[in-house]
């Protein structure tokens, strides 16, 4: 199967996810319905306290079983997701916690079948069961939700951690004088003549930062690339280094910003915010201007 068939089929995960996460909500809320409004109707109707609740175990069964089809579609297409995006901790982390909440909502089900014989302690075991798959959504729904906006994103408006200073090499930690224009955040700006490999540095940090690093920085490394400071470019990710120091023409990170839009690969993608073509000539200027030992401690 092509492989662009499988990234679209994985893309759909997010979608497939709500599902079994929807379900198991709903399941849980059921439960806690049919423990104190049923059992209490049953009482007062002179009932067993598990009569009329055991007789309504019809739609935990019809739940649970639904929300295990959701999980192993959901499953299946956060698998074919990982090969696109890439995998580090958060990733695995998310990636495991996920089965094991479809295992769980899997024996769940099981147990919501055998509960409608009545026995006690299968009933019993049931409820701590689901009770284990519910809590295992919290931290595999907030993995998941890191994974796609990026760390501390929940609450990033009211722990506001501001702007982190520009860094691509130690000899750009102090950055330009502002008051020379060199520090401008670049979006076509023009660029001062003569201009010094430190500003070019400076500059570039820019527009990579304004343009790429959401998906590819600290927060969120899509494909294990970052771009946040020169090593990790020359380190590259799933698909091998970002930049090539003193070679432009052979710097993947240049060849995708200067694709054509509608071309699959074009790099920010199509619906993001464009880098101009000025912007674009100064980041293949400050590749230009790397020598070979960029980027090598010491």
């Amino acid at each position: 199967m092509p492989d662009a068939l499988l990234d679209t089929i994985g893309r759909f995960h997010p979608m497939a996810v709500h599902l079994p996460v929807g379900l198991l909500v709903a399941l849980a809320a059921w439960e806690c319905w049919r423990a104190v409004v049923l059992r209490r109707a049953g009482a007062r109707a002179g009932e067993g306290p598990e009569t009329r609740a055991q007789a309504s175990m019809h739609v935990p069964v019809f739940l649970c079983w639904l929300a295990v089809l959701g999980s192993g579609v959901a499953i299946g297409t956060g698998l074919l997701h990982e090969g696109e995006i890439g995998r580090d901790a958060t990733t695995d982390l998310h990636k495991w916690l996920g089965i094991g909440v479809g295992v769980s909502a899997l024996v769940t089900a099981v147990g919501a079948t055998l509960a409608r014989s009545g026995v006690g302690p299968i009933a019993t075991a049931y409820r701590v069961v689901l009770l284990i798959t519910f809590a295992g959504l919290i931290p595999a729904g907030h993995l998941g939700g890191t994974i796609t906006h990026g760390e501390g994103y929940l609450f990033e408006r009211l722990l506001d951690r501001g702007t982190p200073e520009p860094v691509v090499g130690p000899s750009t930690r102090n950055g330009p004088d502002p008051a020379s224009g060199a520090g401008a955040t670049g979006a076509g700006d023009p660029l001062p003549a003569p201009i010094d490999a430190e500003t070019l540095g400076v500059r570039a940090r820019q527009i990579l930062a304004a343009n790429c690093e959401s998906c590819h920085g600290p927060a969120r490394a899509r494909n294990r690339l970052r771009v946040d400071s020169l090593e990790a470019m020359i380190e590259g990710g799933r698909h091998g280094p970002a930049i090539v120091p003193g070679d432009p023409p052979s710097s993947p990170l240049l060849e995708r910003l200067r694709l054509p839009l509608e071309v699959r690969g074009h790099m920010p993608p199509r619906d993001e915010p464009q880098p101009s073509a000025e912007d674009i000539d100064l980041i293949e200027a400050w590749i230009a201007s790397l020598g070979p030992s960029a980027g090598e401690p010491g």
